[in-house]
């Protein structure tokens, strides 16, 4: 389990401002909930890893990223031509009330994709920009500080917690724990250990987590925040902000006026 979502890295990307990469992270999300077209989603997403891949994020977090992804995808590929029982197209399955169309099944691809893509593009952020940095930009563009630290602490123990699972679970065989078998209520009496000691961990976790923050006077009103850094955007960031929102309201407006991207597989 990847402990911290972030990636060290010295690339363009890595460089640029947290505000530019979280208006990035918009931009493909808007641009993803705006479109119905298989092939503009389809191309988003190889951009998405095209961007990844010159920042030269490691595979391995590709992989854990699509592995995370992939049983939420599968649902929906499976789930959604079920639900979608009068869409036009050729019939592929026909039984009882239940008729599986060519339409419903590329349109359960599409929205699959398009999940895809909005998690790459938060992952696009969450890879290149350390917590510091995120919080930081959050901060500066008006959300307070303590809710910036509560998207910190959320981004850091996340990842930490399903670790913790992992390692209780893995401790719980080691010491005899069976946790296979066909009897759904043995299977989930056989989880209590493992939820007692992730709960109790967790406790533990969270009392050093707010002794740490009342120990540095956390919270403390009428101090000005001071930070040991100051982020700057620089003229990159400027440049790649303007190029952003250009091309997104120029798709939108082709979207609004023209259609594009309206049809499923059309233009």
């Amino acid at each position: 389990m990847i402990t911290d979502f972030y990636a060290p890295g010295d690339s363009w990307l890595h460089r640029l401002d947290g505000r530019v990469k979280l208006l990035l992270a918009v931009c493909l999300m808007v641009v993803l909930l705006a479109t119905s077209n298989l092939f503009v989603v389809l191309g988003a997403l190889v951009g998405v890893h095209l961007l990844l891949a010159s920042a030269r994020v490691p595979v391995a977090r590709l992989v854990w990223a699509w592995r995370m992804m992939i049983p939420v995808l599968v649902m929906i590929v499976v789930l959604w031509p079920l639900f979608s029982p009068g869409a036009p197209g050729a019939v592929l399955i026909a039984f009882g009330p239940v008729r599986v169309t060519t339409q419903a099944v590329l349109t359960g691809v599409m929205m699959a994709l398009r999940i895809t893509g909005m998690g790459f593009a938060c992952f696009t952020m969450l890879f290149t920009t350390d917590q510091t940095a995120i919080v930081r930009a959050m901060v500066q563009l008006g959300l307070p500080y303590r809710f910036g630290l509560m998207v910190a602490s959320a981004l850091r123990y996340l990842p930490t917690f399903f670790s913790l699972i992992d390692t209780v679970t893995d401790a719980q065989r080691a010491r005899g724990l069976e946790l296979a078998g066909r009897n759904l209520f043995r299977r989930m009496s056989q989880y209590l250990p493992i939820l007692v000691a992730v709960v109790i961990s967790s406790l533990k976790m969270s009392d050093n987590l707010s002794n740490a923050l009342e120990s540095r006077a956390f919270g403390v009103s009428g101090r000005q925040r001071t930070y040991l850094h100051e982020a700057r955007l620089a003229p990159v960031d400027l440049v790649v902000g303007g190029v952003l929102v250009a091309g997104t309201a120029a798709y939108l407006v082709a979207h609004a006026v023209s259609g594009f991207g309206t049809q499923l597989l059309g233009v």
